[in-house]
Parts: structure tokens; C-alpha cells; sequence
């Protein structure tokens, strides 16, 4: 009789148990078994509440590239609806994953990201709008009309409205104060960046000296992050969203596509709708400079936290005098066409190659006619 009560028991507790966890219970798509299972929890829950029950019957579901950000994205293509979902990845702080849902959602409204559909509680997880696109080269920056097209399409970014804040993740700053803790624990013993460190501080103080204009900042515009049709071009992957200096992330674009000056010129012309000054001229060339400095200690922050190499003298030296800064660019296009993984060969060599572009600005009589400008023209 008592075994008979304890099996009942157990019956009771199965049943009760496996009812309980009913909604998870779902048979996701496969591919949607790459999330873990916390994310897995998410995305049935999510698409419960956007679709309905059954929803894992209207929608052919494909995995898509997440980027440089680790997020899992995927495709939901139905009968009626064509969207994307994305899970954040999980180093995102949830205040960071609401900054990057309203960034998008603001540009959203000027039709310079795609339409935000759904967000979790959190925004850790969003369904968008799949927005059928090219995806940009940087061959097309060479294309006078290609390059007019990112200038308004980053200009309409710029012109959002959002209340975020500054991102951990800041692109610029981040490896900066790696570098400075690093510097402190006596761990980077490359003197030829101390030095450079000191020389982009002084740089820094001016560029702080001048009203700089903030606002949305999309925080990783590279190529692979703009699509484009005949009609629309668009950013995605707003993961790094932050509110910053406008001219900074603009000053990145200039960089990463190693733009001319008469590139930088049409850009910069088309961005503002009129001709640079000579005082946004010189803040642009300043920008420029700096970020140099600030994407190679990027890299070694990524090398650091990697634990793939010792940041030695030796080992810096042995590259340094081998690889020319011209290879930056080339790097940037086997990036682009995912000829080259995102790994120690890639982020010493993009280190190295950013690094001679900073020093080749700094010592060169051009950045000496923007740095006296600047200085005899500071704002009163």
C-alpha cells in the first residue's frame, strides 16, 4: 500500500513537472539549437508572444552571420513576414542592449536601419524587419556615388535622437584604458607606444579644448555593416551604439577605408551638406590621427584578453620592421571578404600596420600645419 502511494506520488510530480515546463517544450528549429539553453528559452518565449503558438510552423528558419559582436542571428522567412532575430551576446550589459534597441529604433524612423519588430524585456533579444541588401566593399568607397550614399546615410545616423549613454564598448577608448592598466601593472614593455601614448594624450587635451558635437553614434561602420539597394542603404548590427563625438566615428569611416584626401574631402563635403572649414578640417585630420592609435591598442587589448601571444619588445620588433602601414588597408578588404579570421596573425599585423599609420601623421609636416592652426585658433 505505502509503495503504491510513493509511486502515485511520483507520477503526480512527473506529470505536474513536465506540464510546467510546457512552453519550452516546443521542438525548435535546429538551427536554433546553437543558443544556449537560457537563449533558447528566450527566443521560444519571444516568438510566443510576437507570433503566437505554432509559429515554428510558418517560418523557414537559417542561421545568419553575427559579426564581430558574437550574436546569434537568424532568419525567419514565412509566407507572410520576412524578419530577423537577434540574441545580444552575453557580455552586453542589459543597459547597453536598451541603448542599441532605441539608437536603432531612432534611425529606424529616418529609414537608415531596419524597422524594429518586437523587443524582449531588456532588449536582449529583437525581431526586425529583414532588410534584402547588398553588402558593402571597400572597393565601393572608391565609387564617387557610393561614397555620396554612405556620406548621407551617415549623416541621417548622426541626426537621431536618443537618449543612451557612452558604451563599455567604445571603440576608441577601450583599448586606451587597457593600455593604461596595462601600462601600470608593467605588463606592455613596447617603449615605442609609451611614447605614442604621450603624444596622443597631448593630441587628446586639444581636440578637448573645441566644442566637439555628440550624438548616435553607430560604433562599428565597416563595410560588412551597410547594406544597400538601388533605393536604400542601411546600417545593422547596432550592438555598439553609444552617444559620442560625432567627428570621431566619422574619422573612423576616413581611416578604415584609408580615404584620400580628395575622399575624405567628398565625404566630409556631402556629410555636412556644405564645405569643411579650416578649423573642421584640422579637427577631422586630429581625429584621424588618434584613431590610429586608438584602433592598434584595440588590437593588443584583444591580443591581451585572448591570452594568444606575449605582447613583447622583441616579438613587436621582429614585425615592426617587415610589414608596411600600407598593408593596413589590404587587411581590411580580407576582412571584408572573409578571406582572413579575426586571430593573432590578424590583430598583430592590423596593431602594427594601425600603429605606423599613427606615427607617419604624427611626425609629418601636414600634422604640424593642422596642430599650429588648431592651437593659434582655440575657442574662446
Amino acid at each position: 500500500m505505502w509503495h503504491n502511494r510513493k509511486y502515485k506520488k511520483l507520477i503526480l510530480f512527473w506529470v505536474v513537472g513536465l506540464f510546467s515546463l510546457q512552453p519550452y517544450l516546443y521542438a525548435l528549429p535546429d538551427v536554433l539549437l546553437s543558443l544556449d539553453l537560457e537563449n533558447q528559452k528566450l527566443v521560444e518565449s519571444s516568438c510566443l508572444e510576437y507570433w503566437g503558438e505554432n509559429w515554428e510552423n510558418e517560418f523557414e528558419v537559417s542561421a545568419l552571420s553575427g559579426g564581430l559582436s558574437g550574436a546569434g542571428v537568424f532568419r525567419f522567412k514565412g509566407k507572410e513576414q520576412d524578419c530577423v532575430l537577434r540574441v545580444s551576446p552575453d557580455y552586453l550589459t542589459e543597459q547597453e542592449c536598451i541603448d542599441a534597441a532605441k539608437a536603432m529604433e531612432a534611425v529606424a524612423k529616418l529609414n537608415s536601419a531596419p524597422n524594429v519588430c518586437f523587443l524582449s524585456p531588456g532588449a536582449r533579444l529583437m525581431i526586425m524587419e529583414f532588410f534584402k541588401g547588398s553588402t558593402l566593399h571597400p572597393y565601393d568607397f572608391k565609387d564617387e556615388t557610393m561614397l555620396t550614399r554612405v556620406a548621407r546615410t551617415m549623416a541621417s545616423v548622426h541626426s537621431a535622437k536618443a537618449e543612451i549613454g557612452s558604451s563599455a564598448f567604445d571603440m576608441w577608448l577601450s583599448g586606451i584604458d587597457w593600455f593604461e592598466k596595462a601600462k601600470q601593472e608593467n605588463r606592455l614593455k613596447i617603449p615605442a607606444f609609451i611614447e605614442a601614448y604621450d603624444q596622443w594624450k597631448e593630441v587628446t587635451d586639444l581636440l578637448n579644448k573645441f566644442p566637439l558635437e555628440k550624438g548616435v553614434c553607430h560604433g562599428d561602420p565597416n563595410s560588412l555593416n551597410i547594406l544597400y539597394t538601388d533605393l536604400e542603404m542601411k546600417l545593422i548590427d547596432w550592438d555598439f551604439a553609444y552617444s559620442g563625438i560625432l567627428l570621431k566615428e566619422l574619422a573612423f569611416v576616413c581611416n578604415f577605408y584609408d580615404f584620400s584626401p580628395e575622399q575624405e574631402s567628398m565625404f566630409l563635403s556631402v556629410y555636412l551638406g556644405r564645405e569643411m572649414n579650416a578649423t573642421e578640417r584640422s579637427l577631422l585630420y586630429m581625429c584621424r590621427v588618434v584613431g590610429y592609435l586608438e584602433l592598434a591598442m584595440h588590437s593588443l587589448q584583444w591580443l591581451d584578453d585572448t591570452g594568444s601571444t606575449n605582447i613583447s619588445f622583441d616579438l613587436w620588433n621582429e614585425y615592426y620592421d617587415i610589414i608596411d602601414s600600407s598593408f593596413f588597408y589590404e587587411l581590411v578588404v580580407a576582412h571584408a571578404e572573409k578571406r582572413l579570421e579575426i586571430n593573432e596573425e590578424w590583430s598583430r599585423n592590423y596593431s602594427l600596420t594601425s600603429f605606423k599609420k599613427f606615427m607617419e601623421r604624427i611626425n609629418s609636416d601636414t600634422f604640424r600645419s593642422h596642430w599650429d592652426y588648431l592651437n593659434t585658433h582655440l575657442p574662446q
